[in-house]
């Protein structure tokens, strides 16, 4: 069985996308779609997972 792929895009990185993107992968029903992968700036998204209450 092959597992489902799906890219998020990050959108502008001074908008609310990164935000979004990390609630959404914490998500249970979001985990359980398949495997994701964010296309955007790694060093971004760190800094508003830093940010977030989601650590």
């Amino acid at each position: 069985m092959s597992t489902f792929v799906y890219g998020i895009t990050m959108g502008d990185p001074a908008g609310i996308g990164p935000e979004i993107i990390l609630k959404a992968i914490k998500n249970q029903k979001i985990q359980g779609l398949g495997q994701h992968m964010v296309i955007g700036d790694a060093g971004v998204l760190e800094h508003f997972y830093q940010l977030s209450e989601l650590r």
